[in-house]
Protein backbone atom coordinates (compact mmCIF):
# COMPACT_ATOMS: atom_id res chain seq x y z
CA UNK A 1 0.00 0.00 0.00
CA UNK A 2 1.50 3.21 -1.06
CA UNK A 3 0.09 6.14 1.14
CA UNK A 4 0.81 10.22 1.20
CA UNK A 5 -0.31 12.47 3.48
CA UNK A 6 -0.42 15.92 3.19
CA UNK A 7 0.60 18.14 5.82
CA UNK A 8 -0.20 21.97 4.83
CA UNK A 9 1.55 25.32 6.27
CA UNK A 10 -0.51 27.75 8.54
CA UNK A 11 -1.93 29.91 5.74
CA UNK A 12 -1.58 27.22 2.68
CA UNK A 13 -4.14 25.04 2.68
CA UNK A 14 -4.26 21.31 1.03
CA UNK A 15 -6.64 23.06 -1.35
CA UNK A 16 -4.45 25.01 -3.03
CA UNK A 17 -3.75 24.06 -6.96
CA UNK A 18 0.05 22.82 -5.75
CA UNK A 19 -1.55 20.52 -3.31
CA UNK A 20 -4.16 19.55 -5.59
CA UNK A 21 -2.01 18.86 -8.65
CA UNK A 22 0.72 16.48 -6.81
CA UNK A 23 -2.10 14.70 -5.03
CA UNK A 24 -3.97 14.29 -8.64
CA UNK A 25 -0.49 12.93 -9.64
CA UNK A 26 0.36 10.50 -6.99
CA UNK A 27 -2.94 8.99 -7.75
CA UNK A 28 -2.77 8.42 -11.19
CA UNK A 29 0.10 6.37 -9.75
CA UNK A 30 -1.88 4.41 -7.55
CA UNK A 31 -1.03 5.84 -4.63
CA UNK A 32 -3.60 6.97 -1.27
CA UNK A 33 -3.78 10.69 -0.49
CA UNK A 34 -4.48 11.80 2.96
CA UNK A 35 -4.90 15.59 3.15
CA UNK A 36 -4.70 17.42 6.72
CA UNK A 37 -6.80 20.43 7.73
CA UNK A 38 -5.10 22.88 9.97
CA UNK A 39 -8.81 24.70 10.40
CA UNK A 40 -9.45 24.15 13.83
CA UNK A 41 -5.96 25.42 14.83
CA UNK A 42 -6.11 29.14 15.83
CA UNK A 43 -2.18 29.59 14.67
CA UNK A 44 -2.74 33.22 14.47
CA UNK A 45 -3.44 33.31 18.52
CA UNK A 46 -0.39 31.26 18.70
CA UNK A 47 2.94 33.34 20.12
CA UNK A 48 5.59 30.77 18.78
CA UNK A 49 6.71 27.93 16.55
CA UNK A 50 7.36 25.48 18.97
CA UNK A 51 3.39 25.93 19.84
CA UNK A 52 2.22 25.59 16.51
CA UNK A 53 3.99 22.60 15.80
CA UNK A 54 3.23 20.71 18.82
CA UNK A 55 -0.65 21.88 18.63
CA UNK A 56 -0.48 20.82 14.30
CA UNK A 57 1.84 17.09 15.47
CA UNK A 58 -1.36 16.43 18.09
CA UNK A 59 -4.12 17.14 15.52
CA UNK A 60 -2.27 14.96 13.45
CA UNK A 61 -1.66 11.93 15.47
CA UNK A 62 -5.74 12.90 16.20
CA UNK A 63 -6.14 12.75 12.47
CA UNK A 64 -4.40 10.18 11.11
CA UNK A 65 -5.27 7.53 13.78
CA UNK A 66 -6.73 4.27 12.06
CA UNK A 67 -4.82 5.11 8.68
CA UNK A 68 -2.38 2.15 8.88
CA UNK A 69 0.63 4.39 8.42
CA UNK A 70 2.74 1.64 10.02
CA UNK A 71 1.52 -0.71 7.62
CA UNK A 72 2.23 1.32 4.38
CA UNK A 73 4.95 -0.57 2.00
CA UNK A 74 5.83 3.25 0.64
CA UNK A 75 4.59 6.31 2.85
CA UNK A 76 5.82 9.57 1.68
CA UNK A 77 4.71 13.12 3.47
CA UNK A 78 4.40 16.46 1.25
CA UNK A 79 4.57 19.13 3.25
CA UNK A 80 4.87 23.20 3.43
CA UNK A 81 6.10 25.78 5.28
CA UNK A 82 5.11 25.28 9.13
CA UNK A 83 3.96 21.69 7.97
CA UNK A 84 7.68 20.47 6.99
CA UNK A 85 8.32 20.87 10.34
CA UNK A 86 5.07 19.14 11.63
CA UNK A 87 5.62 16.21 9.14
CA UNK A 88 9.15 15.75 10.47
CA UNK A 89 8.41 15.89 14.35
CA UNK A 90 5.55 13.50 13.41
CA UNK A 91 7.68 10.54 11.69
CA UNK A 92 10.27 11.01 14.24
CA UNK A 93 7.56 10.28 17.39
CA UNK A 94 5.92 7.05 15.74
CA UNK A 95 9.06 5.92 14.62
CA UNK A 96 7.84 5.83 10.91
CA UNK A 97 10.19 5.74 7.84
CA UNK A 98 8.57 8.03 4.94
CA UNK A 99 10.11 10.22 2.17
CA UNK A 100 9.50 13.44 2.65
CA UNK A 101 8.62 16.51 0.14
CA UNK A 102 9.63 19.60 1.69
CA UNK A 103 8.06 22.62 -0.16
CA UNK A 104 9.65 25.80 1.65
CA UNK A 105 11.11 24.53 4.64
CA UNK A 106 12.14 26.97 7.30
CA UNK A 107 15.64 26.57 9.46
CA UNK A 108 13.34 24.81 12.12
CA UNK A 109 12.92 22.18 9.84
CA UNK A 110 15.92 21.43 8.72
CA UNK A 111 17.10 21.10 12.37
CA UNK A 112 14.70 17.78 12.36
CA UNK A 113 16.82 16.57 9.35
CA UNK A 114 18.41 13.24 10.48
CA UNK A 115 20.76 11.32 8.68
CA UNK A 116 18.32 8.65 9.20
CA UNK A 117 15.69 11.24 7.34
CA UNK A 118 14.98 10.04 3.60
CA UNK A 119 13.81 13.53 2.01
CA UNK A 120 12.78 13.05 -1.57
CA UNK A 121 13.73 16.73 -3.23
CA UNK A 122 12.78 20.23 -1.08
CA UNK A 123 11.69 23.55 -3.02
CA UNK A 124 12.18 27.13 -2.29
CA UNK A 125 11.23 30.71 -3.95
CA UNK A 126 14.54 32.34 -4.43
CA UNK A 127 12.72 35.59 -2.67
CA UNK A 128 11.84 33.41 0.18
CA UNK A 129 12.01 35.37 3.35
CA UNK A 130 12.51 32.68 5.88
CA UNK A 131 15.16 31.06 4.77
CA UNK A 132 18.20 31.94 2.13
CA UNK A 133 17.33 29.51 -0.70
CA UNK A 134 21.50 28.84 -1.10
CA UNK A 135 21.26 27.85 2.24
CA UNK A 136 18.75 25.15 1.73
CA UNK A 137 21.11 23.85 -1.83
CA UNK A 138 23.83 22.93 0.71
CA UNK A 139 21.69 21.88 2.78
CA UNK A 140 20.67 19.47 0.43
CA UNK A 141 23.80 19.16 -1.11
CA UNK A 142 24.99 18.09 2.34
CA UNK A 143 22.20 15.79 2.88
CA UNK A 144 21.88 13.89 -0.91
CA UNK A 145 18.83 15.32 -1.54
CA UNK A 146 17.72 17.48 -4.87
CA UNK A 147 16.77 21.13 -4.10
CA UNK A 148 14.48 22.95 -6.69
CA UNK A 149 15.00 26.80 -6.32
CA UNK A 150 11.98 28.87 -7.91
CA UNK A 151 13.18 32.09 -9.52
CA UNK A 152 11.18 35.05 -8.92
CA UNK A 153 8.85 33.72 -5.88
CA UNK A 154 8.78 34.37 -2.08
CA UNK A 155 7.40 32.14 0.42
CA UNK A 156 4.07 30.82 -1.02
CA UNK A 157 5.33 30.20 -4.26
CA UNK A 158 3.11 32.46 -5.77
CA UNK A 159 3.07 35.51 -8.49
CA UNK A 160 0.58 38.23 -8.15
CA UNK A 161 0.32 37.09 -11.94
CA UNK A 162 -1.94 34.35 -12.15
CA UNK A 163 -0.19 32.99 -15.56
CA UNK A 164 3.13 32.63 -13.49
CA UNK A 165 1.57 31.46 -10.22
CA UNK A 166 0.26 28.79 -12.99
CA UNK A 167 3.77 28.27 -14.68
CA UNK A 168 5.41 28.00 -10.83
CA UNK A 169 3.21 25.50 -9.64
CA UNK A 170 3.47 23.32 -13.01
CA UNK A 171 7.16 23.53 -12.43
CA UNK A 172 7.55 22.33 -8.99
CA UNK A 173 5.10 19.74 -9.32
CA UNK A 174 6.67 18.90 -12.91
CA UNK A 175 10.04 18.25 -10.28
CA UNK A 176 8.01 16.48 -7.74
CA UNK A 177 6.84 13.79 -9.93
CA UNK A 178 10.00 13.07 -11.62
CA UNK A 179 12.10 12.83 -8.21
CA UNK A 180 9.25 10.23 -6.61
CA UNK A 181 9.55 8.51 -10.01
CA UNK A 182 6.17 9.16 -10.50
CA UNK A 183 6.55 8.81 -14.52
CA UNK A 184 8.60 6.32 -16.13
Amino acid sequence: MKKAVFFPGTGYTCKEDLFQRIGQELGQAGWSVVPLDWQAIPFKAIDTITEACDMAVGFAICALEGEGLEDCDDLLFVSKSLGCISALEYSQLLGLEARHVLLTPTPDALALVKTSTEVACAVIGDEDPLMDSSSLVSFGEEHGFPVFVVKGSGHALKHEDPAITESITSRVVSFASKELGLHA
